[in-house]
């Protein structure tokens, strides 16, 4: 049976229905068929990821911590079986596939270990970046650790520049213009 896409939680097949073989390199047998992805997977794929931004955002670090741990956990209890998939599927010798996916599992405690070094509390109306303005350092102090976003700037002005990639204040307004708006006006 073919294999099929994850998006939204679910298992689904190509909106054309289409698939490609994947062979193995060994044998140049059929190893399975995967969907043959299109735009509008894509879209669907980016559209559902989007909606579960939303309450993923509101997940605190330490919360994101244990479910990255999780992941490499997982990872981990499979070690033969996927690399053994990768050896059938891509030709490299198992023993180089083993090592891969213990770095794969590796990337995930390693991200789940940073949060270790966060403080605050999570402002989730900011988005990529975030600027701050103040004469009283302890003021800058107290919300620079405390805002969540891409990038913060301190007493430094975004200037208008309508050739950066979401236009300066163009479209969407000062506050606006680093958070979700913005990034809509760049897509």
């Amino acid at each position: 049976m073919p294999q099929l896409m994850l998006i939204d939680g679910e298992r689904v097949a190509s909106v054309s229905g289409e698939y490609f073989d994947v062979q193995d390199p060994a044998t140049e047998g059929l190893l399975d068929q995967a969907p043959m992805g299109n735009e509008e997977d894509a879209r669907a794929a980016i559209a559902a990821a989007n909606e579960a931004f939303k309450s993923w955002r509101k997940v605190s670090a330490h919360e994101k911590a244990e479910l990255l741990h999780e992941v490499a956990r997982k990872i981990r209890v499979r070690t033969e079986e996927l690399a053994t998939l990768l050896t059938r599927e891509g030709g490299k010798p198992l023993i180089e596939n083993r090592d891969e996916i213990g770095w794969s599992a590796a990337c995930f405690d390693y991200y789940a270990e940073l949060q270790r070094n966060t403080r605050g509390r999570v402002i989730p109306d900011y988005g990529l970046g975030a600027n701050l303005y103040s004469n009283d350092p302890r003021t800058i102090k107290q919300y620079y650790e405390e805002v969540k976003a891409g990038t913060c700037w301190v007493n430094d002005p975004l200037t208008d520049n309508d050739a950066g990639p979401f236009g300066g204040m163009k479209f969407s307004g000062g506050a606006r213009e680093l958070g979700e708006e913005g990034l809509a006006e760049f897509l």
